[in-house]
């Protein structure tokens, strides 16, 4: 009822042109995963067909976000049609805020189809253009660099921050590829509608999401979140599913491992140095088919963790299930995973910022004892050899000489000739 402007009017959005409005994706339900592969994030948001009826689809398809470490992140919006509708890209901040570096890397826009405006309270900036948009994002403006590409100023804007790019030199490399420089690496961020093919010495790709990051130590991040293969150096990596979210990280030393999301089974194989290595899925070892310097493997639905390696893999990370208060202190309940004996814990009693060495355990239990602070948080880390688990989740522990708090809430489910009675949990009570 208190719908007053345009979808892209003074607010941060994309909007193509419909009926004669500026239309954004709209209301429409999150049906695609959301891919969490450590070194890089990626969520779609599709537009619903409802037929005539439909608030933005067939002309607006889809917009996705794909974030890379903690530098920068990727905005795309996917028209559709077999004409490219008009569309408008839209950025708004606070009055005394400034705005992100935002690249626009799908071509350039008419010097009269910019504006901006401004208000008491805030300011905005928009661009009109045609078709599927591409844009870079980052709050590191001086360390994020689109590589070989040079930046052009918007002359309306007078922001150094806002530009539009092009190839400095004739580009060889595929289209949709984005070649990205920052203070720790040099990164090739794939992305568009259509499939993107790239083979070359060093990069190989097939699909439409997912980005190579070389790290200035030597590192290589692989991410692959809509395709089928994506390789570097002396590895690559294929799936006979599309949507199969899967990362690797390559040390320096040799060291293979990643995470995966699957919607189902899917076949990886694996080409490089796999040559007396073992290939397990969440600490476990699975079976493989070898041939010659190939292994495939069936990756199980599900989010996992994996590696390949001769020594030892990495344990699973410990689960802290419970607290028990004590006369002078308190005994925390841990679960450990199958096959590791040392659990080393630490403690905070600064809400998680810092850290400090606490026991080393082979039990399910440890004890704490009293501390200054009346809340610490404390967590455990699986030990195996010289590798180490993640952290588990921090889990909050109390110093008190109150009484126990009442539990919160009381359920009763009536059987036959019972009743079934549950409350809520109180920490530290058994």
């Amino acid at each position: 009822g208190d719908h007053v402007l345009n979808d892209v009017d003074g607010v941060t959005n994309f909007g193509i042109m419909k009926h004669g409005d500026y239309r954004s994706i709209g209301a429409n339900v999150l049906e695609m995963p959301l891919y969490d592969l450590g070194v890089a994030q990626f969520a779609e948001l599709k537009s619903n067909n409802k037929g005539k009826d439909s608030y933005s689809w067939p002309e607006y398809l889809s917009r996705s976000i794909m974030l890379i470490g903690t530098d920068y992140f990727l905005l795309f919006d996917e028209v559709g049609t077999a004409w490219r509708p008009a569309n408008r890209f839209s950025w708004a901040v606070a009055k005394d805020h400034n705005f992100p570096k935002i690249v626009f890397l799908s071509g350039k826009a008419r010097e009269d189809h910019w504006g901006k405006s401004e208000t008491r309270m805030a300011k905005s900036f928009h661009r009109d253009g045609f078709g599927s948009s591409l844009v870079l994002i980052t709050h590191k403006p001086k360390e994020v660099k689109i590589d070989g590409f040079k930046e052009s100023p918007v002359p309306l804007l007078n922001n150094p921050n806002i530009v539009e790019v092009s190839p400095i030199q004739k580009r060889l490399d595929a289209e949709g590829v984005v070649p990205v420089k920052t203070s720790i690496s040099h990164d090739l961020v794939f992305r568009s509608s259509e499939i993107i093919k790239l083979s070359t010495p060093d990069a190989r790709f097939l699909g439409r999401a997912g980005v190579i990051r070389r790290l200035n130590n030597g590192e290589e991040q692989l991410s692959l979140f809509s395709g089928t293969l994506i390789g570097s150096g002396n590895y690559t990596f294929e799936l006979n599913q599309e949507n199969t979210g899967f990362s690797a990280i390559i040390t320096k030393t040799g060291g293979v491992s990643g995470r995966y999301k699957a919607l189902a089974p899917t076949m990886l194989s694996i080409s490089g140095d796999v040559e007396g290595k073992i290939f397990y899925i969440d600490g476990k070892p699975s079976t493989v088919v070898k041939t010659g310097r190939d292994i495939k493997v069936v990756l199980n639905a599900g989010e996992h963790r994996w590696e390949l390696t001769k020594e030892n893999p990495v344990p699973e990370s410990p689960s802290i299930i419970r607290t028990e208060y004590l006369k002078n202190g308190v005994k925390v309940y841990l679960q450990r995973p199958l096959g590791v004996q040392i659990i080393r814990t630490e403690l905070s009693e600064d809400g998680g910022k810092t850290w400090k060495k606490g026991t080393v355990t082979n039990q399910n239990t440890f004890s704490i004892s009293q501390s200054r602070q009346t809340k610490v948080h404390v967590r455990a880390i699986a030990v195996s050899g010289k590798k180490e688990s993640t952290p588990s989740f921090e889990y909050p522990v109390y110093f008190t000489k109150e009484a126990p708090h009442y539990p919160e809430g009381l359920n009763l489910k009536i059987g036959v000739n019972n009743v079934f009675l549950s409350w809520g949990k109180v920490l530290g009570v058994t």
